[in-house]
């Protein structure tokens, strides 16, 4: 009998399941898509019962996968011990009472509690030095934190407010469903900005920040122990999947969190690099620090005692997957990964340098470490020679350049250069990215197996270890390579004009795009 733990990551746009043995195989996999409602003035939400019925179809698609159904590498012999969630974050979902949810999921692209978060600070002259010295983040005025969703919830839906009886982010919002218990940690409330993290073992609510935040303690989750055992999968969840009722839950995490126990980024001179629907760098920090104006700071982990940075670096994926519905493939009836396969070809034909061609993939506003909601994307230096598979090929160097710019300011921020860099997300799945990225950095890549899965391994890890099957340094087996990519340097000595050039046009095409979308707010950060 192979012990299993089913683990379940919610992203932005699917959700994701795997179910993985102790060794880090893969025996299954399922996706699930979730569907975002956007409007107008920043609206960004998703259907809490819709969230819950993709986590319950991915499951099964993987658990299905598991015994051989359909084809997948199980033996059929597999027996799950444990359940572990990770999501999206600097979101929240508003839960009643009765623990179902009093509202929709606001989505950390919802930024409608931008005006309450500026009031706030506007109102509290030294709350930003305040919030940086407890918590390390102070709040973003782009309204893109989990404060500001609260904040929006409390002063535009009061009704859903006085419903309310606790803020869940996502991810313990799935523990909940999974276990019946409700759960939080100093982990996954990050977002919330609520926490002293100036007590590295502990990090509980600060009441200073909770007074000046204005939401009421009692809607703030109560915290536990990072991985705590919830106890096992309520009867009817386990039936419904088909899953032994003996089945233990541990407590959600972030995405963030699930990439770099995924990709080994806790360790010393490790950084996870993930592009997915946003791109971002995960990798080891000592202590409380952050940096406001690059948009980055230390933020606890699941390991006991152990900082990470948060860097998140805005989109990553999403800008390919957009560009590909509204303009290369709007009509196209065949599948994502038909339409990726023919992205892939095409790059791969056009040369390094797209033939001077540069794209800026600042779509919704730069993240980490330019922080600017203005910037926006686009192409720069077409002429009548520039063809298809030249912008197809650029897309994919924008990101990378884009990455390499956060790369180089984490690098700054934890005092350390990373000698090894695991490359992970949906991005991961191009070789053709994987190749440039290797350019770019002028240092090995090594291109994560079965990438998109990444996050499941490192939950799964991190559940072996709290049920007791596994200790914490017995990794090795869960970070598997598919190939490391060595940098070519004269490729090298090309995308150092372009990352320079990269630099220059975000200070000097920012200014335009606000001008050309009649900005007045006088927004800087993007969280």
């Amino acid at each position: 009998m192979t012990r299993c733990v089913l683990a379940i990551d919610s992203g932005s746009s699917a959700v994701k399941a795997a179910v993985v043995d102790i060794a880090g195989g893969i025996h299954g996999t399922g996706i699930a898509e979730i569907e975002t409602l956007l409007g107008e003035g920043g609206v960004a939400e998703q259907c809490p019962r819709q969230l819950w019925g993709a986590v319950l179809e991915a499951s099964k698609a993987a658990l299905k996968s598991a015994r051989g159904d359909t084809g997948g590498d199980g033996k059929g012999d597999n027996r799950v011990v444990g359940v572990a969630c990770s999501s999206q974050y600097s979101s929240v979902i508003p839960v009643a009472a009765d623990k179902e949810a009093s509202g929709n999921l606001v989505l950390w692209r919802d930024t409608r509690g931008a005006r309450h978060v500026r009031a706030l600070l506007d109102a509290h002259p030294g709350a930003v030095e305040t919030w940086a010295e407890i918590h390390g983040l102070p709040p973003s005025r782009a309204g893109r934190d989990t404060l500001a969703h609260m904040l929006h919830i409390k002063n535009d839906a009061p009704e859903i407010y006085d419903r309310t009886s606790l803020f869940l982010e996502p991810a313990d919002y799935l523990s909940l469903k999974f276990s019946g218990v409700v759960s939080a940690t100093p982990c996954s409330v990050f977002k919330m900005l609520l926490t002293d993290n100036r007590q590295p073992l502990s990090q509980p609510y600060d009441p200073t920040l909770v007074a000046l935040s204005g939401i009421d303690r009692e809607k703030l989750p109560n915290l536990c122990e990072p991985g705590q055992l919830l106890g096992d999968v309520l009867p009817g969840v386990a039936a419904e999947l088909g899953i032994p009722g003996d089945a233990k839950v541990v407590c959600g995490m972030n995405d963030n969190h699930a990439v770099a126990m995924g990709t080994g980024a806790l360790q010393a001179a490790t950084a996870g690099l993930s592009i997915g629907t946003t791109a971002n760098i995960s990798a080891r920090i000592e202590g409380l620090k952050s940096d406001n104006k690059r948009r980055l700071s230390s933020m606890p982990t699941p390991l006991a005692g152990r900082t990470m940075v948060m860097a998140e670096n805005g989109l990553g994926g999403k800008v390919l997957e957009i560009f590909f519905d509204r303009i290369l493939f709007p009509t196209d009836p065949r599948t994502v990964e038909a339409r990726f396969a023919e992205f892939e070809a095409a790059a791969r034909r056009a040369a390094p340098g797209s033939r001077g061609l540069l794209f800026l993939p600042w779509l919704m506003g730069a993240g980490s470490p330019g922080s600017n909601a203005d910037a926006r994307a686009g192409f720069l230096n077409m002429s009548a020679d520039t063809t298809r598979d030249d912008m197809m090929r650029a897309m994919l160097e924008g990101l990378v350049l884009n990455l390499k710019w956060l790369n180089d300011a984490v690098e700054d921020f934890v005092e350390a250069r990373f000698d090894r860099l695991m490359f992970t997300g949906g991005g991961a799945q191009s070789d053709c990215c994987a190749q440039i990225m290797a350019d770019v950095f002028a240092r090995p890549i090594q291109q994560m197996q079965q990438p998109r899965y990444a996050p499941c391994r490192g939950l799964a890890f991190f559940a072996f270890c709290r049920i007791g099957l596994l200790s914490e340094d017995e990794q090795g087996d869960f970070l598997r390579i598919k190939r490391t990519y060595e940098p070519r340097p004269a490729h090298h000595a090309l995308y150092t004009t372009h990352f320079e050039q990269l630099l220059q046009a975000f200070d000097r095409t920012t200014p335009i795009a606000a001008a050309l979308n009649q900005s007045t707010s006088g927004e800087k950060n993007v969280g």
